[in-house]
């Protein structure tokens, strides 16, 4: 591997066994979609990476789309339920089998609600997700069935998709952020939290 990124404190995927990932998580749709014609949504920005390894591998017929929605604040901190889907997706999903694809499913949150969304509004058959990297440790709401290609605990990750300040996405390996900068970013939250909370008091 060429010179890690000086804002990583860790590599704990590189490139290699991303790929071979992807390539496991594609014979699984293969199998499991057999026979019929899954549509892919792409959960934008941070999936990009991923769906364009993963959907190399796929030799199924399959339709590819995708959503934009927000929920991380551009730090280490999600605003968990407040999901906002700022485009849906375009391709008509009713009586479709749907495959969500994100970057990382944590809170289970965004999953749990882009879900609920395909199945009410956009009247699809079934909806199950796909990740790259999973934290069940963080899990707050059931996500039904998904697929998972890693599982790690607890940590902030940066590269393949995974951004730092939307930086870092670029990275062709997925690590952990540089406990400095993560320390920051705590601490930066903490002061953020503490305006806020005198604010509400003096209202």
């Amino acid at each position: 591997m060429a010179k890690i990124d000086p804002h990583f404190e860790k590599v704990l995927f590189d490139h290699k066994q991303i790929v071979a990932a992807c390539r496991k998580a594609a014979k699984w749709i293969d199998t499991k979609y057999k026979g019929k014609r899954p549509l892919l949504v792409s959960i934008l920005k941070g999936s990009i990476p991923f769906t364009a390894e993963l959907i190399k591998h796929i030799t199924t017929d399959v339709e590819l789309d995708f959503i934009v929605y927000s929920s991380y604040l551009g730090g280490i901190a999600s605003s968990n339920k407040k999901i906002k889907i700022i485009t849906h997706i375009k391709v008509d999903a009713k009586g479709r089998d749907v495959i969500l694809l994100d970057d990382v499913i944590d809170t289970g949150w965004t999953i749990h609600n882009l879900k609920k969304s395909l199945l009410e509004i956009k009247k699809a058959k079934s909806v199950c997700a796909m990740c790259l990297v999973d934290k069940p440790q963080k899990r707050e709401v059931d996500i039904g069935e998904y697929y998972s290609c890693f599982t790690i605990g607890n940590e902030f990750l940066i590269g393949f998709g995974l951004d730092y300040h939307e930086l870092l996405r670029n990275i062709p390996y997925v690590g952990v952020l540089k406990n400095e900068l993560f320390q920051k970013e705590v601490e930066l939250a903490k002061a953020k939290a503490e305006k806020k909370i005198k604010i509400n008091k003096k209202k």
